[in-house]
């Protein structure tokens, strides 16, 4: 499956990912670059839950990458603060 880049940057997903997945609409997708590749996986909003869900494809390894990027927005400076 393809999709276009849109100038302002917006892509779709193909309605056949967004029901396998259930991407629904306010769901947040995690971006990763590995190896000259882009990886895009829904966030849970319950990760544990999932960790200890014997089908999840979620590491420990993401896990503990996803946790570094939180703290790292929590700790830079907001820009654009009105």
């Amino acid at each position: 499956m393809q999709t276009v880049v849109t100038e302002r940057g917006q892509i779709s997903i193909p309605a056949s990912i967004r029901e396998k997945f259930n991407l629904l609409p306010g769901t947040s997708i995690e971006w990763l670059e590995r190896e000259g590749m882009l990886i895009l996986f829904p966030v849970s909003k319950d990760p544990i839950k999932d960790f200890r869900d014997k089908n999840s494809k979620v590491s420990v390894d993401d896990l503990l990458k996803a946790r570094a990027l939180d703290r790292k927005k929590e700790r830079s400076p907001r820009k654009n603060r009105p």
